[in-house]
């Protein structure tokens, strides 16, 4: 689904601003007063709050029993009544995101319901650890501003903030959980308490769960008669009536409902707010037409309906009768055709999102009426054709232009200079050979992406100087060659650079300090990585497919933001930095390589989702430390020299594990049954150890492999908040052995495989009957083992077996039916085991008529091996349970022919040889008699 638009971006500031206004009136101007201190039931209200919270940046210093508590941080005082009180305590994170700056613990002590005249509380961007929303916080009579958004704060939410009925403003935002489930953190029961908030003018939900009153959502906010303000995006809400009898939020100025699951026609009652200025329906699986009635809502000036499955091609032109319209969001729906003539005529347009909507034909020239426009994105369509600085002529305001993904022809003259652009997005489109010199006019580029663009020359000189506020560059998938810069420490403002997939050679460049993604793989780069580096804010480093060495530099110890790394496919060695081990890191690809030494403990892992060594020459045993990884869904250490047992802690602790592979290692010991817990494991490698003993029976328990609609989720792409236009796409591969050879698995199509591979091991006993239950697993290689008896009559349950490798054992008896029936199988091999009887004929082993899939069997008989099947020749190998006793029969039968000719003799000589002799007869006779009940074709 699409994420925030340019006009969502903007909205949390105009909500700002109207918060803010409307507060002048909401509240008395808050200042500290000299007429006294604090009263001292309040100041150690306030020590006792601080006693509770964890102040890891010591934000509250001030906090000191012999000041004044008005004097103290956070906390403003007013006279009430010729005595001072505390009417406000905004201990807001101004870091944001930075929760090593965030308040910790109890955050709403019971000691706060000491200041009695509160009005003002503002917590967001701290820290409640998941814990709930206490109850007591309905006991705040005086509160009219709450906001306890970003918080962290979890469980259900009280009903008794209902109790607040002078409550004006109301912030709870949540978000979501970042847990395998990636369920909401918070919910709400019931919304009745809501209703009682009779006062409430603003009011923001975000992504708290809903689900559970969504059949009451609207009655209750229907009640709030003085709301303005109504944002409830992300909140699994599923249903919306489509008429209401009466409106009652007749004050209503914004409405946000985007992100639930409506999956409806518009309701109609969204056509009576007259007051709206602004509604946001995005991505709500809304169908259907845009009624005409949408014309009367003549207030609104930000419409967003992005993200739907609405029929643009039959929007009513009484749209242009939104003459106040400043943003228009349509993007993720159908329109068809061209852009629409009606368009033209709303001429206040200054936001126009047309992304992805199946819009043809050509970049039209009359886009230049909208000469208000500062916003133009028409990409992801199939418009045709070349655009010219004539189609951008009157577009002097246009600061932001996404043309992105479509079959566009950029022809620009290269001194065209008519607007200065600060976004640009021409990814796909045709630009090349050359870069376009009419880029080096423009002096104010924020965000630029040249990606796939048919570039094929080195980087200009000038490419590096021309843009100082440059934040963001994408000139991946060309045939750039040429070498960066040595540093780029002097460009402050750059953070992203994703050059990725072309020709560029030298080293990787010196980074600013604010640079957070650099993607330079598929490249030509050498040498060493810098030794020193001061981007301590560096989040993803993907450097894979070069031919860099050296080795790791220790400042990896001081990436604590470090969230993805990608070396993979250089020729790195010496150790991996034993500090590896940033509590934010999700992805560690460090494959093909030369690393050697032991694993490092990751101790701080439990973001940890794909760990990658594959080929390298790491040795010693798994480290325990690996247990705290919960959230790993890929380990892959094979082709090292890793030793000692497989752990049972890896079908204990790792739960939500996909991808087991730890093949081409010397790992000893028996397989731990324990692995059949792992309910998400679709690919199992431990071939080419040292593993003994016998394949456990509860490996038929592999849930993922039972059913075919469980999929591995792995990153496939990745939204920059801070530039969603650019989003990173890594490619996640693994090499399995499949179809009688290696293949490699990439991210598109990981997803389908599912894989069971103990080759190359000292595993003995049977072939587990329970591996049946499999029903979706598509490999299974069980060669060169010493795995004995009967092939197991099983293999029809596992329909969708497509590689079955059994080759190298001492399997025996017949081949049974049951493979004929697997009708996707196209790789088979049973060659060098003791199998033998006739191969079976019919269905789907017709089609498998190599003969070396039975080579070394040489009792086997029938096409496509040469040995003829008879009715008399046939060596009935089934029913046989040890392969030397036919031999035995067979020189059984000649010595009998040589002991019946010695008894012309024998008996001649001495009495005593003669009865000796005869008691052997008897015996032999009745052995021989036995034996041809059982082999009759032996005469």
């Amino acid at each position: 689904m699409k994420k925030a638009t340019m006009a969502r971006l903007y909205h949390p500031f105009l909500c700002l601003l109207v918060v803010l206004g409307a507060s002048i009136s909401f509240f008395p101007i808050a200042k500290a007063t000299t007429i006294a201190g604090c009263s001292k039931a309040e100041s150690d209200a306030l020590l006792t709050f601080k006693d509770g919270v964890i102040d890891p940046a010591n934000r509250l210093s001030s906090w000191q029993g012999q000041v004044d508590c008005c004097r103290w941080s956070g906390v403003v005082c007013q006279n009430i009544s010729n005595h001072v009180h505390v009417v406000e305590l905004n201990l807001e994170n101004d870091d944001y995101f930075n929760y090593q700056t965030a308040l910790l613990g109890q955050l709403l002590n019971p000691s706060l319901l000491s200041l009695t005249y509160l009005s003002r509380l503002n917590l967001t961007y701290n820290d409640f650890g998941g814990t709930q929303i206490p109850q007591f916080v309905g006991s705040f009579g005086s509160l009219r501003y709450l906001d306890l958004s970003w918080t962290h704060f979890g469980g259900t939410i009280p009903a008794q903030l209902g109790n607040l009925s002078t409550l004006l403003y109301l912030d709870l935002r949540s978000y979501w959980s970042y847990a395998a489930t990636n369920e909401l953190t918070t919910r709400v029961d019931s919304m009745e308490w809501l209703k009682q908030l009779a006062s409430l003018r603003y009011l923001d939900m975000n992504s708290v769960n809903l689900s559970a009153a969504s059949h009451e959502w609207l009655q209750a906010v229907n009640m709030l008669h003085s709301l303005e303000a109504l944002r409830l995006p992300n909140c699994d809400l599923s249903v919306v009536p489509s008429s209401l009898s009466f409106v009652n939020l007749t004050a209503l100025e914004i409405l946000d409902l985007a992100s639930n699951f409506f999956k409806s026609t518009l309701p109609t009652w969204l056509w009576e707010f007259n007051s709206l200025s602004y509604l946001d329906l995005e991505s709500n699986e809304f169908y259907g037409r845009v009624p005409a009635a949408i014309g009367n809502m003549t207030s609104l000036d930000t419409l967003i309906l992005g993200g739907n499955n609405l029929d643009g091609g039959t929007i009513s032109p009484s749209i242009t009768n939104l003459i106040h319209l400043n943003t228009f969001d349509f993007s993720y729906n159908n329109m068809s055709g061209g852009v629409p003539d009606w368009l033209m005529h709303m001429t206040n347009l200054t936001h126009l999102d047309l992304s992805f909507c199946s819009l043809n034909g050509p970049f039209p020239v009359e886009i230049g009426s909208l000469s208000n426009l500062a916003y133009l994105d028409l990409s992801s369509n199939s418009l045709q054709g070349s655009v010219s600085e004539l189609h951008l002529a009157n577009l002097t305001a246009l600061e932001t232009l996404y043309l992105s993904n479509n079959s566009l022809s950029i022809s620009i003259n290269e001194e065209w200079n008519a607007m200065q652009l600060k976004h640009i997005g021409l990814s796909s489109c045709n630009l090349g050979p050359h870069f376009p010199r009419w880029l080096q006019r423009q002096r104010l580029i924020v965000s630029l992406d040249l990606s796939n663009a048919s570039i094929e020359e080195a980087l200009p000189d000038w490419f590096w100087s021309s843009w100082p506020a440059l934040g963001a560059l994408d000139i991946s998938h060309n045939k750039i060659s040429g070498s960066l810069p040595e540093s780029l420490e002097g460009m402050e403002e750059l953070q992203i650079i994703m050059a990725s997939s072309n020709m560029l050679q030298g080293g990787v460049p010196n980074l600013p300090s604010w640079m957070r993604i650099l993607d330079l793989s598929n490249n030509e780069l050498s040498g060493s990585l810098p030794t020193t580096s001061t981007a301590e804010y560096l989040s993803f480093l993907l450097l894979a497919n070069n031919q860099i060495n050296g080795s790791m530099p220790s400042y990896f110890c001081n990436m604590i933001h470090l969230y993805y790394l990608d070396l993979s496919n250089n020729q790195i060695q010496g150790e991996i930095p034993p500090c590896l081990n940033s509590s934010m890191l999700f992805f560690v690809r460090l494959s093909n390589n030369n690393l050697s030494g032991w694993i490092p403990s990751f101790a701080v892992c439990q973001d940890l989702i794909y760990l990658n060594l594959n080929n390298n020459s790491l040795s010693g045993e798994l480290p325990p430390s690996l247990q705290n990884c919960s959230s790993l869904t890929v380990l892959d250490l094979g082709e090292n020299k890793l030793s000692g047992n497989i752990p049972i802690w890896i079908g204990v602790s790792l739960q939500v594990l996909a991808i087991l592979r730890l093949h081409s290692n010397t790992l000893s010991g028996s397989i731990p049954p324990q692995l059949a817990q792992l309910s998400n494991l679709h690919i199992v490698d431990l071939s080419n150890n040292q593993l003994s003993g016998l394949i456990p029976s509860s490996f038929g328990n592999f849930s993922a492999m039972v059913s075919i609609s469980k999929y591995i989720s792995v990153p496939n792409s990745i939204v920059i908040r801070s530039f969603p236009r650019f989003i990173l796409q890594p490619t996640v591969s693994i090499a399995l052995s499949a179809k009688g050879q290696e293949l490699g698995y990439s991210t598109s199509t990981l997803d389908l495989v599912k894989s069971i591979d103990l080759s190359s091991n000292d595993l003995t006993g049977k072939i587990p009957q329970e591996l049946g239950a499999l029903v979706a697993l598509q490999t299974l290689n069980l060669s060169r083992n010493k795995l004995q008896d009967r092939i197991p009559d099983m293999f029809a349950g596992i329909r969708y077996l497509e590689t079955l490798d059994l080759s190298f054992n001492n399997l025996s008896g017949a081949i049974p039916e049951s493979l004929s029936r697997l009708s996707m199988l196209n790789h088979l091999n049973l060659s060098y085991n003791n199998l033998s009887g006739r191969i079976p004929s019919s269905n789907q082993l017709q089609t498998l008529d190599d003969p070396y899939i039975y080579a070394g069997n040489a009792y086997l008989c029938g096409p496509p091996v040469s040995n003829n099947c008879s009715a008399t020749a046939v060596v009935d190998r089934e029913a046989m349970d040890y392969g030397s006793e036919l031999a035995f029969v067979y020189v059984g039968c000649l010595v009998g022919f040589l002991v019946g000719l010695s008894g012309v003799f024998i008996p001649l000589c001495r009495k005593s040889w003669r009865y000796y002799y005869y008691e052997i007869i008897d015996k032999f006779y009745h052995s021989v008699r036995v034996a041809k009940r059982r082999f009759p074709s032996c005469n």
